[in-house]
């Protein structure tokens, strides 16, 4: 087993720790000082990448999507591609290279995926909207 030394920056912050039993890795928490909401009046047209339940519940139930002008949903699935969800047409990942808009990944299960497809498409997570919906 090999020693890891943490400095803790703030008194505040959590350190790493088992969260769930027999997990191979500790869970990391991120600290953040203040509050990050995204503010609909900013944001005028966005790109929703997940056409799943996540983003059929969030486009559903906040005040958020109601707000902004427009967006578009975007999926990895084949099978999804070409489909609506709220009245809008899924469209393909291949969208994002000449895009600049926002990006907010709708996923839980396949973040990483995800993040990693728009990095290959994008070359930068720049477009990559980290703050809460709601």
């Amino acid at each position: 087993m090999q020693k890891i030394l943490i400095k803790k920056l703030h008194s505040d912050v959590n350190l790493p720790a088992y969260e769930t039993s027999g997990s191979s890795g500790m869970d990391l928490q991120a600290y953040i000082s203040e509050e990050i909401i995204l503010k609909p009046e900013l944001i005028n047209d966005m790109i929703i990448f997940g056409a799943g339940e996540i983003s059929n519940e969030i486009i559903k139930k906040t005040d958020f999507f109601k707000k902004i002008l427009n967006f578009d949903l975007v999926d990895s699935d084949i099978n999804k591609i070409g489909k609506t969800m709220h009245n809008k047409t899924i469209l393909s990942p291949s969208i994002l290279k000449n895009d600049d808009r926002k990006i907010f990944i709708a996923t839980a299960q396949h973040y990483d995926d995800v993040y990693n497809k728009i990095l290959e498409i994008k070359g930068s997570n720049k477009s990559i909207i980290t703050g809460l919906i709601i």
